[in-house]
């Protein structure tokens, strides 16, 4: 069984590296949501700025939103793969009884249900991958947003 164990391996990779460009993919939405939510709040930048706020303290504000935004997608993302995964079979035969294709035939897998197993540290590595990416994309934005010049932002109010 070394070809087919080899070819389970090859899947295992190339379901990781999906993953990991959803991931990516995922992050950059979080990046373009805080950029969104910085343009957005200039004005009360300047203002908190001007109110005495420090830098630290604006770029600690939006580092909160990403890791809020981070923590909510992770738990969901986490908490919906592991009930998915718990469901395959019943997912294989709606997808089976639907369209009338199995995704995963017996002949080729040699299963005639799918084998679930799933472990603590995948589901934890990948909720932890994606927190901490999300802080990661969030520090550009809050920089951003500790950097604004309170003067120029309430010039035109």
């Amino acid at each position: 069984q070394k070809t087919f164990l080899e070819a389970v391996g090859m899947e295992r990779f190339l379901m990781a590296l999906i993953l990991s460009l959803i991931l990516v993919v995922a992050e950059f939405f979080i990046f373009a949501i805080v950029i969104t939510i910085v343009n957005e709040r200039r004005r009360d930048i300047g203002i908190l700025k001007a109110t005495g706020f420090r830098q630290g303290q604006i770029c600690l504000i939006f580092l909160s939103v990403g890791l809020a935004i981070g923590l909510i997608g992770a738990a969901l993302g986490v908490a919906w793969g592991v009930v998915f995964a718990h469901h395959i079979n019943a997912v294989r035969e709606f997808v089976r009884a639907t369209i009338g294709f199995d995704p995963f035939p017996a002949d080729v897998y040699y299963f005639k249900d799918i084998p679930v197993q799933v472990g603590y540290l995948t589901p934890a590595l990948t909720g932890g991958g994606a927190i901490v990416c999300s802080l990661l994309f969030s520090i550009i934005p809050a920089l951003r947003a500790a950097r604004t010049d309170p003067a120029q932002t309430l010039h035109y109010e």
